[in-house]
């Protein structure tokens, strides 16, 4: 389920042993506009993950702005889009998802058209940053929605004289 990308050219067929292999966009296309699904275990793990996937696809975008012919750039931004995809997809982030399917599509756009332009790849830059943005925004809203339901406890806790503190409020705080 790899598409290839020759040096001399865009996307060509698979059948040639001397192409770099690229992951395509649609290899595992699901239904676009899921909503987002968060698995609270699994997603500190793509949390870890995409912090370096992030950084990587930044570094291999920043290299192919410097050398727009150099097809192994290409084929780096496809691995990373590819992997935080599905690690997304994995733990129920599915608009993170579909906004790395979104840019993997954008680039294949770009293979097929040739050498891209300077201001292609800068655009390219541009969704890599947005793609950024988004993780951080889920991040930090996860990070939000799961110390709320603490805090209302923990005035009322902090409120009460320890003498007057209930077993009641004792069990609620053990059990969380």
């Amino acid at each position: 389920l790899f598409r290839s990308a020759s040096l001399s050219g865009g996307l060509d067929s698979e059948s040639d042993a001397d192409e770099l292999q690229m992951p395509s966009a649609d290899a595992d296309e699901v239904e676009p506009d899921l909503p987002d699904q968060i698995e609270p275990v699994l997603f500190p793990i793509f949390e870890e993950e995409a912090h370096e996937l992030l950084q990587q696809l930044h570094a291999a975008l920043r290299e192919w702005l410097n050398k727009p012919n150099e097809r192994s750039a290409a084929a780096a931004c496809m691995r990373v889009l590819h992997t935080f995809k599905g690690g997304a997809r994995l733990c129920g982030a599915m608009r993170l998802g579909e906004q790395a399917h979104d840019m993997e599509s954008a680039i294949e756009d770009l293979l097929r058209d040739g050498a891209p332009q300077t201001a292609a790849l800068l655009a390219l830059q541009h969704l890599g940053d947005g793609l950024e943005s988004s993780f951080e925004q889920l991040n930090q809203r996860l990070k939000a929605e799961a110390a709320a339901p603490a805090q209302p406890l923990i005035t009322e806790l902090l409120a009460t004289p320890v003498a007057e503190r209930s077993e009641e409020h004792t069990s609620e705080l053990q059990s969380r």
